[in-house]
């Protein structure tokens, strides 16, 4: 997959320790990203969307059906980006991260904790 369009970060970051463990720990801080006319290359998710509503095969082609129509070419695009994350002992939580375009949207939260190495 590949991708273009302008992407802002700010961020306020901090850690300190006396190993690598101990920094990741004492993560903590806030970020926020914004973004316009972005192009998701290799990633087409308003086919996957029609694979979703027309499909009346079995679950297994279904999911092929929509593997397919995902990740073998086409492109998504979005008007804009915006995201919102706090950092704390470690774990970076995704308060909001909002994809906007004509043809898809995409919206998520979750987290990424950096010391038990899960997302």
């Amino acid at each position: 997959m590949r991708g273009k369009g302008t992407i802002n970060l700010t961020s306020d970051i901090t850690a300190s320790g006396a190993s690598a463990a101990a920094i990741v720990m004492d993560l903590n801080g806030k970020a926020a990203t914004t973004g316009k006319d972005l192009v998701l290359q290799g990633f087409d998710l308003a086919a996957m969307s029609r694979a979703m509503v027309t499909s009346t095969k079995g679950a297994l082609a279904n999911a092929t059906k929509y593997l397919d129509a995902t990740v073998s070419g086409g492109q998504t695009s979005f008007d804009t980006l915006d995201g919102a994350f706090t950092i704390k002992s470690g774990v970076v939580n995704f308060d909001k991260l909002d994809l906007v375009g004509k043809d898809a949207t995409v919206t998520g939260t979750g987290n990424v904790n950096l010391p038990l190495w899960t997302i």
